[in-house]
């Protein structure tokens, strides 16, 4: 956190670092790096023994099988944002407290358009293509084909509220990116500091 303050340094982490974190519940995502999930009901499986012959097992019905298609062509940095979208239907809005999991301290960024500017700014200085956006969070235990791309994410993580930017997977290791200092416009807070904190709209 305070070479992202100090230096502007920020890293861009590859999808099977979040795979292979199923057990944290908030960092964690199977599905990170997906292109595509396919949950079906599995109505039979055929075994062939080399003695016994073809034999035929009925699974218990209402259990779907799950198939991932994983295509890691993006590396991927994120922001928890508060924007007009959180108060779609709301004037209020709470951080939820499941984010305390990422850890105590958080970095309040008080001029974020600023902040987004010079990365993109520092983006196209590399001539590193990226996008940028914010997440979209789908079920992924419907029944059927889901299509998911790199501003997807799984609906359990709708609370991260996630503004992504993205680049290109080169070379299968995470990149970092140098933006310059940004303490004229950051604090290093509490994590409790921030769920305890109020945010309202204010309307015409």
């Amino acid at each position: 956190m305070l070479k992202l303050i100090n230096n502007g340094e920020l890293r861009f982490s590859l999808s099977k670092e979040y795979n292979e974190l199923v057990d944290e519940k908030e960092r964690g995502d199977l599905y990170e790096g997906a292109e595509k999930v396919v949950n079906s009901q599995i109505t039979k499986i055929e075994t062939q023994h080399p003695t016994l012959g073809k034999h035929t097992f009925k699974p218990v019905l209402g259990k779907l099988s799950k198939l991932i298609q994983f295509n890691d062509s993006y590396l991927s940095y994120s922001l928890y944002a508060i924007s007009p979208r959180t108060f779609i239907d709301k004037n209020q809005h709470k951080i939820d407290k499941e984010h305390l999991e990422f850890g105590d301290s958080a970095i309040f960024i008080k001029q974020p358009l600023e902040f987004l500017n010079l990365i993109t700014d520092q983006l196209k200085k590399e001539k590193i293509e990226y996008e940028m956006n914010f997440v979209e969070y789908l079920d992924y235990e419907k029944e059927g084909e889901i299509s998911i791309n790199p501003f997807n994410k799984k609906m359990e993580h709708s609370h991260q509220m996630e503004f992504r930017i993205i680049i290109k997977n080169i070379d299968n290791k995470a990149q970092f990116l140098r933006i310059g200092s940004i303490t004229k416009y950051s604090n290093l807070v509490t994590s409790q500091s921030m769920i305890d904190s109020d945010w309202e709209a204010k309307r015409k």
